[in-house]
């Protein structure tokens, strides 16, 4: 597989607008939010993201979501879901509410289980 990195980082030059960063920002507010960026691109693109935390990065480990117990742990312990609906990411929130047919987001939304991928993030 060949990859074109100047088509790769010109994207991303184009996407530094969604930082929201001004001149009162400090190098780690920048650094954070550019790290948070990457983050989603690369769970955009199906590769496992990493976290930083107080030992340094740690690859985080995506997790179907196929049953209720799966869908209750993201809930109670209020983990992320990636929301997949016919190959691509929809969203990426909490989960507020699910049923065995549907899974209503913290934003709103629904989603039917069974024409929907969740991965627990």
């Amino acid at each position: 597989m060949k990859l074109d990195l100047m088509k790769l980082f010109e994207g991303c030059v184009r996407n530094y607008h969604t930082f929201n960063m001004t001149v009162h920002h400090g190098k780690h507010s920048f650094t954070m939010t550019e790290m948070e960026y990457f983050s989603r691109l690369d769970s955009l693109l199906g590769y496992h993201p990493f976290k930083l935390c107080s030992g340094g990065f740690k690859i985080m480990k995506r997790r179907v979501c196929t049953n209720d117990a799966d869908f209750q742990r993201a809930n109670i312990f209020q983990r992320k879901l990636e929301v997949w609906v016919a190959g691509e990411l929809s969203t990426v929130g909490k989960i507020e509410s699910f049923t065995a047919d549907s899974v209503k987001m913290i934003d709103g939304s629904y989603y039917l289980r069974m024409n929907c991928k969740f991965f627990m993030v």
